[in-house]
């Protein structure tokens, strides 16, 4: 039982983090998208 909790512990504490990357890096994704349809649009 004591191990269940331990292991069970750091991956919580763990995804946290992730998930503050992953959004960030979707943030960054979002903004090249979205400078890539204004350039399309600018360029028609």
């Amino acid at each position: 039982m004591g191990f269940t909790t331990l292991q069970e512990k750091p991956r919580c504490i763990s995804k946290f983090p992730a998930l503050e990357i992953l959004s960030k890096e979707r943030s960054k994704i979002a903004m090249f998208f979205l400078r890539g349809l204004l350039i399309v649009d600018s360029s028609f």
